[in-house]
């Protein structure tokens, strides 16, 4: 048996032998796909070194359009990988910056819950102090005053603590979906 060398084939075979290779792949471009019935052509008229040569041709144009196939695919997989990389590593940032904004609001949420804590103990021994100090003594106007202004200040501060306790609640909320979105294209990938 004789095997394919590529210099022998250049030598032994004329460009006519080539054209007829060529034209049984049927590598026309310009023609529409249309899938045909695949009739085999009848190769009687081929040597048994020329029918070899053919279906090594066939073999290496087959390989290599299975190989560029191959690179095409590998090439869209990187491209997704490195697009679904960038998106992860935004939304890790994201997440980093709602946390320390959680952290932040929880401490200004916690500094407020103690005022607030200080200001009813002050309106508690206030009152206590009320009872025990005879009221003729002091203006009851002066009284309404001061316990309006106390009033005052606590709901002033009870409102900003429930506006923060919202605040915190939605950066909370954010920062859990901003987890489990990084979560889903972690898992994606």
């Amino acid at each position: 048996m004789k095997y394919f060398n590529e210099d022998s084939y250049q030598s032994e075979t004329d460009s006519s032998m080539s054209e007829m290779i060529v034209d049984d792949l049927n590598l026309d471009i310009d023609e529409p796909k249309i899938k045909k019935k695949r009739i085999r052509e009848k190769l009687d008229h081929l040597t048994h070194e020329e029918k070899l040569m053919r279906r090594k041709i066939k073999n290496r144009i087959s390989a290599q359009s299975a190989r560029d196939r191959k690179k095409n695919r590998m090439q869209t997989l990187e491209r997704k990988i490195e697009i679904l990389c960038e998106d992860r590593h935004k939304i890790l940032k994201e997440n980093a910056i709602l946390k320390k904004q959680n952290e932040q609001i929880i401490a200004e949420n916690s500094d407020l819950k103690k005022r607030l804590a200080e200001i009813e103990n002050r309106l508690s021994s206030f009152n206590s102090l009320e009872s025990s100090i005879q009221i003729n003594s002091i203006n009851s106007n002066q009284v309404n005053l001061i316990a309006s202004d106390q009033i005052n200040q606590i709901n002033s501060t009870l409102q900003m603590n429930d506006r923060i306790d919202l605040d915190a609640n939605n950066l909370r909320l954010n920062t859990e979906s901003t987890s489990f979105e990084s979560a889903a294209l972690i898992n994606e990938t």
